[in-house]
């Protein structure tokens, strides 16, 4: 009976506080949006409240003034709540109402049982019946201060089990009768359901075939807490189908074998790729034997710019790399000679981890992608960085399970204190529409308070057409790609004609529920460098950012193999020392090298004593190459709709050569700016273009506070970039006619250059937290050096 009444206390109030109205002042949280012009300050509650907490809205943009007068009256500001509120806590001796007298507060009330647990959580355990009411449900809960040693005590006298705690999170498995009793004590801000971490190599598993010849591609591991472990989205049969009939050979092109029954156009796009590739392999054949670099495809570095680099001298040095994966090819029974040297540490994360070694094979391919020596390959299949070093961050334990603490402090401080600044996260956990979560919010708070570490996450691997109508759809990222302060990446194509998966989308493991409508479904992986992975997850968030932020290669792409006796072939074997793969798992390394390669350019050439991570990812976007439209051209299918950024591939295909300018510092001018700007200030930049012929891009980006979990958009310091052309024309960033108030990177594009004085003006409309807002700000083209 209690728990009855605990449900329809939290209806009642969830449905009491839905008061929508798109044009009215509005707070908006994940479990409710009240509208502050029409409602009255809720003062008073159906029910009694947990704490003292309360929400507050104030009447403009939000300033250090208006936020001193409430924390003179004993008033705790929490966190920022859009649009231009805070969760608050109300001393016992003052009464709630006096906060309206105050001039710059419109709107004061309860923070209710209701707005602290998650839509979706809430959704779940109402539908649950008889039995399943008292299953175990894992949830992640964070609290407003530091939870104490008896409230772990406590769950567990309740019958839960308490899995994880950190400073502000616990993890649990508890009863939905518990949950709901939480929601109504003091000291909950927040809880959500805990979801399964997972490896985003993309699984194509398949028998039979010529790509691969092992019984099963991945052994049968366990998951995080006991779940099986996935790669993202393998659950469907491990043949290759295409109207049922099962494939027996796998060519680089021409038509498949035993695919009589496809349809005509995926036989007529093979042939088609046959002809367009023929030249290609005849080049490569011809390629030196006493080498089996093939020009740099198979790595996919080709694509990314770094000869550029290299030849100027820049190769990873002096950068330290930490790969969080499932662990490196035998552990301490013996490295892959392209690792041998460069390893500067090993953690082993979670419970029951007791070697670092590399069973399944995912970590040593992804190592290799980062930083390779290609000792074993004659120097041709090395990684982006080839003179960085490695620290290894094993998160799959003895028992084959992968453990990832909720809040990533746990995972990052280690590392940072080891001198590491660049984190690269092949895996993810899925959300639901992008939604920010626990990760990315933990993620963001680790940039926030350690400004110079870089953190460069995959964006998933859930890209499909599920509405069949030849566009992938969006909203598919995981977390915590979609964390405001990562660098998120998603897969773009590699150009590669044999070797690996050479098979048209549909013929893939669940091609036809996902890819079965042109040009997907004839389209193959890695044909055509300007082309998206169908497979790559697309934005936006769930709060319309845009994300992924760049893309890199991300099929069939050669690096390390492991050499552990589970360890699989992946996507195929190269040969006995590296193996073909795909996924964003695989264009993450790459991007994570690339951020290294630039860290050490701004350090050794730029002579930037400490860049920040939001200098770096300026760098990176601003530089990136645009992929529109896309591999299939305008009109029906067109996979790019938009000039970047866009959903799709953010702001491009990563190119560190043009990222950089090396060679060419006249064309090359920012600031990293650590003092930042206060609400209502602005900065100007006059910067001289004296070559027309050149691109003109600016880009701002800086590291955001972290955002609140039940707040329903992420952005909270909103600082404004706009361009000021020598004839007087104003552009707005990211293809708007007005200021962007979602996105912590904004960038204009200038399609005319005028020779003159550009003016550079970044505002800041809102710094809610932190007084000040740092940031960085990136122009690239013909201008001239200061």
């Amino acid at each position: 009976m209690k728990a009855r009444i605990s449900l329809a206390v939290l209806v009642c109030l969830f449905l009491s506080s839905s008061i929508h109205s798109i044009w009215a002042d509005q707070l908006r949280l994940k479990s409710a949006t009240i509208d502050t012009d029409v409602d009255v300050s809720q003062i008073r509650s159906g029910g009694p409240l947990p704490d003292r907490w309360f929400l507050i809205q104030f009447e403009d943009a939000v300033g250090e003034k208006a936020k001193q007068r409430l924390e003179n009256l004993g008033v705790e500001l929490g966190d920022y709540i859009p649009d231009r509120g805070f969760l608050a806590q109300v001393p016992r001796d003052l009464q709630p109402e006096l906060l309206k007298k105050i001039a710059e507060v419109k709107w004061v009330g309860h923070y209710a049982p209701a707005m602290r647990i998650s839509p979706e959580l809430l959704k779940k355990l109402q539908n649950l019946k008889g039995s399943e009411r008292e299953e175990p449900a894992g949830v992640n809960i964070e609290y407003f201060k530091k939870a104490e040693d008896g409230e772990v005590g406590d769950l567990e006298r309740r019958g839960g089990l308490v899995f994880y705690r950190s400073d502000f999170v616990l993890s649990a498995y508890l009863k939905p009768v518990v949950i709901f009793e939480l929601l109504h004590r003091g000291g909950v801000k927040w809880i959500e359901e805990q979801k399964k971490v997972e490896l985003l190599m993309f699984p194509l598993q398949e028998r039979g075939t010529a790509a691969v010849d092992r019984e099963d591609l991945l052994p049968q591991k366990a998951g995080f807490l006991g779940a099986p472990l996935e790669l993202n989205g393998s659950k469907s049969s491990t043949y290759l189908q295409c109207d049922n009939r099962r494939s027996t050979s796998d060519e680089a092109y021409g038509e498949p074998h035993g695919m009589k029954s496809c349809t005509h156009v995926v036989r007529n796009r093979a042939r088609t790729q046959g002809e367009k590739f023929a030249r290609i392999a005849e080049e490569r054949v011809r390629a030196s034997e006493e080498s089996v670099d093939q020009g740099g495809y198979e790595s996919g570095l080709e694509l990314l710019g770094v000869k550029a680099l290299y030849e100027g001298g820049v190769k990873g040095d002096g950068e330290i790399v930490t790969v969080a994966d499932t662990g490196l090819d035998r552990g301490s029974g013996g490295v892959h000679d392209d690792f041998e040297g460069v390893i500067d540490e090993v953690f082993k994360m979670g419970p029951y981890n007791s070697t670092w070694d590399d069973p399944i094979g995912h970590g040593t391919h992804v190592a290799g992608l980062v930083l390779g020596r290609g000792v074993r390959s004659n120097g041709a299949f090395h990684g982006a960085a080839p003179q960085a070093r490695l620290i290894v961050q094993k998160i799959l334990n003895d028992f084959g399970m992968l453990f990832v603490p909720p809040d990533l402090k746990d995972l990052l401080s280690p590392i940072y204190d080891r001198g590491s600044r660049i984190h690269s996260n092949s895996w993810g956990t899925a959300m639901g529409g992008g939604q920010y979560d626990q990760f990315a919010s933990s993620l963001d708070r680790f940039v926030w308070d350690n400004p110079d570490m870089v953190v460069v996450a995959a964006a998933g691997n859930s890209g499909e057409d599920a509405n069949q109508d030849g566009v992938i759809d969006t909203r598919s990222l995981l977390s915590p790609a979609i964390a405001k302060n990562s660098i998120s990446v998603g897969a773009s194509e590699n150009l590669i004609p044999f070797g690996g998966i050479q098979r048209p989308y549909i013929q893939l493991n669940g091609g036809t529920e996902k890819w079965a409508m042109e040009p997907i479904a004839s389209d193959t992986l890695s044909n055509d460098e300007n082309g998206i992975a169908a497979f790559s997850s697309r934005g936006p968030t769930e709060d319309g950012r845009i994300k992924p932020d760049v893309v890199a290669p991300g099929t069939n792409i050669v690096s390390a193999r492991s050499h552990h006796p589970e360890a699989s072939d992946l996507w195929g074997a190269f040969d006995e020392e590296y193996v073909y793969a795909g996924g964003t798992s695989m264009a993450t390394p790459l991007v994570s090298g690339s951020a290294a390669l630039v860290r050490e350019y701004l350090m050794k050439v730029k002579r930037v004593e400490r860049p920040s991570a939001a200098l770096v990812k300026a760098i990176l976007l601003n530089g990136a190459k645009d992929l529109y439209p896309g591999q299939y051209g305008a009109g029906i299918g067109q996979e790019i709709s938009t000039h970047r950024p866009n959903e799709v591939e953010g702001w491009g295909r990563v190119d560190v050569a043009s990222a950089t300018r090396i060679g060419h510092p006249e064309e090359l001018w920012f600031r990293d700016e650590s003092r930042g700007l206060e609400t209502g200030s602005t900065a100007r930049f006059e910067i001289e273009v004296v070559l027309t012929d050149q691109p003109l891009r600016v880009t701002l980006a800086y590291s955001d506070f972290p955002a609140s979990v039940t707040a329903a958009k992420a952005l909270v310091n909103d600082l404004d970039l706009v361009l000021l052309s020598p004839s007087g024309l104003k552009f707005y960033p990211n293809g708007g006619s007005i200021p962007d108030r979602l996105n912590n990177v904004e960038t204009i594009d200038v399609p005319q250059v005028e020779s003159g004085t550009y003016v550079v003006e970044i505002s800041a409309h809102q710094v809610a937290i932190g007084w000040r807002q740092p940031y960085a700000v990136v122009v690239t083209g013909g201008v001239k050096s200061l």
